[in-house]
């Protein structure tokens, strides 16, 4: 197991989940973008297993827009 944060190369950091950073000739930027917020969860099974397929169709749709024809195999 690695601390996290820690690369596993000497010297070298690794950049942490839902944190960016920005390097120019002032210096290293980095910050946090993302955050979990922990809630109760008061849906059924039902309604969180259609919240889902629904969030994951609207993805999916939104990445298949396309310019040309599109096909699968």
């Amino acid at each position: 197991s690695r601390t996290p944060g820690v690369g596993v190369f000497k010297g070298i950091e690794e950049l942490r989940p839902a944190h960016a950073l920005i390097y120019t000739k002032d210096g290293l930027k980095k910050w946090r973008y993302w955050n979990v917020e922990s809630k109760q969860h008061e849906d059924t099974l039902e309604e969180t297993a259609e919240r889902v397929r629904y969030l994951f169709t609207d993805a999916v749709q939104r990445q298949l827009v396309s310019d040309v024809p599109l096909c699968t195999f």
